[in-house]
């Protein structure tokens, strides 16, 4: 098992999204917690967004507001 812990800001929950992004479409089996499991459904939007964005390539800047959000 490999286990990251972030702060629990929006800049770093789009960066542990980028990588249960990139798990799943390698067909790496992964969860992501968040002190229990995480239902994606119930994320921000715009966090979703940078994840998707970080998963394929470079995040753009206008995401990096993200890290004073609080999740």
């Amino acid at each position: 098992y490999v286990y990251f812990i972030f702060p629990s800001r929006g800049l770093e929950l789009a960066f542990a999204l980028s990588i249960y992004f990139k798990c799943v479409k390698h067909g790496i089996d992964c969860v992501l917690e968040l002190a229990k499991p995480v239902d994606l459904d119930r994320i921000p939007a715009e966090i979703v967004n940078a994840a998707k964005q970080w998963a394929e390539r470079k995040l753009h800047r206008k995401y990096y507001k993200l890290w004073e959000l609080q999740f």
